[in-house]
Parts: structure tokens; sequence; C-alpha cells
């Protein structure tokens, strides 16, 4: 109960035996549990309002994009890439790479 062990719980009903006295705690008890109760009930009600809220109100996060609204904006990541891989072929093909003569990019250790 509330994360307490028995002996805690034990120390406490010492404590309020000798702060209250004997007479004052079933008096106090029942006003705990009133207390307690209220809360629970209290507690109840909203987590029923919020899932009956849930339940009746679609999902507004699957909302459509505006009509008006430009599926090829090119801001996107996505049109950007493409961009981007693009440049990278035209510079791919445009690139020519010499191969290298007879004896060029051999080390002095490549001679076997």
């Amino acid at each position: 109960m509330f994360g307490m062990g028995f002996g805690e719980i034990l120390v406490v009903l010492l404590v309020a035996l000798i702060f209250l006295g004997p007479e004052k705690i079933p008096e106090t008890a029942s006003t705990l549990g009133k207390w307690f109760y209220e809360l629970r009930r209290s507690l109840e009600d909203v987590k029923n309002a919020f899932e009956k809220d849930f339940k009746d109100k679609p999902a507004e996060d699957k909302k459509e994009p505006p009509k008006n609204a430009n599926v090829n904006n090119e801001n996107t990541p996505v049109v950007q890439l493409k961009q981007i891989n693009q440049v990278n072929e035209e510079n791919k093909k445009s690139e020519k790479v010499p191969s290298p003569s007879k004896g060029e990019g051999q080390g002095e250790g490549d001679n076997l």
C-alpha cells in the first residue's frame, strides 16, 4: 500500500495513536477514508471523461494536406535528395578518369 511495508504502516499508526489519542483515531480514519473515496471517484470520473472524448472525436492527426499544396515542392528533403543524386550522376558521366600509363601509380615494392 503506497509503497510502504508492514513495519512502516505500524510506525504511522503508532505515531497517530500518540498524537491523536485513542478517542479521535476512529473519527480521523473515517474522515480519511471518505477523502480517499472521493478522490478515487473524482479521478475515475476524469478518466472516463477523457476516454469518452477520445472515442467520440475523430483522429485529427490524419488530416489531408490542403488542396492547393504543391506535392512536388522543391524544398522537401526527398526532392532535394533526388536533385543531389542527379547532379552526382551528371558529374560522374562528365568526369573522364585517365587510365594509368605503364609505370605510373606503381610504387617501389610493386614490381614482382
